[in-house]
């Protein structure tokens, strides 16, 4: 039998009419099928200048790619929910498990489409939301969804995070930013895990230090990022330690998901500043290469 959070969220995908694919195949007939072959031409179109940017090391352009996704909520709806339907379900899973660390006012930052926030919304009544994206489509989108779906304890606004007034929230969230918000160093490649750590550590230092700074004092926050290689994950961590926050007891989950035939993983993070300062202990079998192409965003 399925658990509880299984059941929400899945009962929440069906609702939105998610059904992720299986494969590049599958996502790109999916997609013709809900939007028509003109439109989902395009977004397949803006999906993969996106993954050619990355993959050649460039600073892809998310802000235009979000606008050009979600300038029509059912084409954003589409791309999101059959690409990366069953990333979504396991993230609404881990809010459903750690609900009740969520608590008073909750910032989400990069809400995107709000396909989150409105099953954290749901699922929180008692809480006030505030929903942030810096695009500006992304909040139109969210705002049609949170109405056709009911939600009256959020609210979406155009803003980035180091706009907002510093210790605003009880409870700050953010899920997949991090790739969006480190700092590019003018720095050679170095290997070993320790001297890739403390060059990810620099990289990340300000946009930790940005999410720490908007938690109330006894403040919660919550992450949840892509950080599957050792250095990467430990100059995370390494960079909100020196903001202040630490891993929670029971606060570290590691997240499986299938994304288009492929298994993706994910380090979700409870942290406070109450927290005890050891971390979790975790190791990845790979050292990054630095040099490679997709590197070059980061540093060079």
């Amino acid at each position: 039998m399925a658990n509880r959070q299984s059941d929400a969220a899945l009962d929440y995908m069906r609702e939105l009419g998610i059904r992720p694919a299986r494969n590049p195949g599958q996502f790109a007939s999916r997609l013709a099928e809900r939007l028509g072959r003109r439109r989902a031409a395009e977004a397949l179109d803006a999906l993969n200048r996106r993954s050619a940017e990355y993959a050649r090391g460039e600073s892809a352009d998310n802000a235009g790619f979000y606008e050009a996704k979600n300038a029509d909520p059912e084409t954003g709806l589409a791309v999101s929910g059959i690409g990366e339907g069953d990333v979504l379900r396991r993230l609404c899973e881990w809010i459903y498990v750690n609900r009740e660390r969520f608590r008073g006012r909750v910032l989400e930052i990069g809400c995107d489409n709000g396909i989150l926030s409105c099953f954290a919304a749901r699922l929180l009544p008692e809480c006030e939301l505030v929903c942030i994206d810096r695009c500006a489509a992304s909040i139109e989108a969210a705002r049609r969804l949170a109405g056709r779906l009911g939600v009256t304890n959020a609210r979406f606004e155009q803003a980035e995070a180091g706009q907002l007034p510093r210790a605003g929230f009880d409870t700050v969230f953010s899920s997949r930013t991090a790739h969006e918000n480190f700092r590019r160093l003018d720095a050679a490649p170095v290997r070993g895990v320790e001297a890739q750590s403390e060059l990810f550590e620099r990289c990340l230092a300000d946009y930790a230090a940005c999410l720490s700074g908007l938690c109330a004092p006894g403040g919660r926050l919550l992450t949840v990022e892509r950080m599957g290689r050792t250095s990467l994950l430990r100059g995370w961590l390494r960079a909100l330690a020196a903001a202040g926050m630490h891993v929670e007891e029971g606060g570290w989950t590691e997240l499986s998901a299938q994304e288009l035939g492929g298994e993706v993983h994910f380090q979700a993070l409870v942290m406070s500043g109450e927290a005890p300062r050891e971390g979790p202990d975790i190791e990845y079998k790979d050292v990054i290469d630095l040099a490679s192409p997709a590197w070059r965003a980061w540093i060079g």
